[in-house]
């Protein structure tokens, strides 16, 4: 039984992804350089602060050193992120929901620590955590498991127990590597399908997660890997959900949906080829309880 939830930070947990590409692109545009999101995402996403500006600094032959280049970016990412990072979707409701029932909760993240604390009290989200773990703490950086191992250490709490929510390839790599369940929220570069497919499921938000834990705690539904196949098709066909609205708007709240055999019939029409050999009453509650967080 899971007790244990372990964080990734950027790109999970704050929507800072934006932000660092934007950084980068102010730099290098000073210097004459055109810094594109397409080259953000595949040369410069889910690295190290410092790996990043010693690649930089290498590639664009800038007058830096590699501390020089540091303090510039963290000055210019704490102007731009002034008008404050955005948490992502679900990751308060999540956090409140992991506390209230007792959770062990944990942040593993390659930021440094005065950085992703002044986001998290800005927030006022640091409270849910019962420990944290930050560049700064560990030696390796992902997908070396040493950071994840590190926040079990810290909790003293077993792999078998726990998951880590992450969005990055590396993430997931480093969850693997020590041998604890990943669920995926992708964020700007999405992970290879080699890497998705060897996570628990791949989400739409934190809100999944949420269904995830709220549907697998319960003794009344217990098909998991039905639900979590039913909510990818959900994130893969976002008017899916729209269209099941619309068969019970004014039933969604309940705390039961008493539907028909048209209304069945009705959601069968939209439910892709893929689940007509899943049973019925599995579809409409899984619906039913991913509605409810909505």
């Amino acid at each position: 039984m899971i007790d244990t939830v372990i964080f990734d930070f950027d790109g999970l947990l704050v929507d800072t992804e934006i932000i660092a590409y934007e950084t980068y692109h102010q730099i290098l545009d000073k210097h004459g350089f055109v810094f594109t999101k397409e080259e953000y995402t595949q040369y410069y996403s889910e690295k190290t602060d410092t790996l990043n500006a010693e690649n930089i600094i290498k590639h664009y032959h800038l007058p830096y050193t590699i501390e020089e280049l540091l303090q510039m970016t963290f000055e210019l990412e704490e102007k731009i992120s002034s008008k404050r990072v955005k948490l992502k979707p679900g990751a308060k409701e999540l956090l409140a929901y992991l506390k209230a029932n007792h959770y062990h909760i944990a942040l593993a993240t390659s930021s440094f620590k005065k950085r992703a604390v002044n986001i998290l009290q800005e927030h006022d989200i640091l409270k849910y955590f019962d420990t944290c773990v930050f560049l700064e703490d560990v030696k390796h950086s992902k997908p070396h498991p040493e950071i994840f191992l590190k926040a079990l250490e810290k909790l003293n709490v077993s792999n078998k127990n726990a998951i880590v929510l992450e969005d990055s390839e590396n993430g997931i790599k480093a969850a693997i590597n020590a041998k604890i369940d990943v669920i995926c929220i992708p964020d700007m570069k999405i992970p290879s399908k080699e890497y998705l497919d060897k996570t628990l499921f791949t989400g739409r938000s934190l809100f999944d997660v949420l269904t995830y834990l709220q549907t697998n705690s319960s003794d009344d539904f217990t098909k998991k890997d039905e639900q979590m196949k039913i909510i990818e098709i959900f994130n893969r066909d976002p008017l899916l959900i729209q269209k099941l609205l619309e068969v019970w708007e004014s039933s969604v709240r309940a705390t039961h949906l008493f539907l028909s055999d048209n209304d069945i019939n009705h959601i069968k029409e939209y439910v892709p080829q893929a689940l007509k050999e899943v049973d019925h009453l599995l579809i409409i509650e899984t619906i039913r309880k991913s509605l409810l967080v909505l």
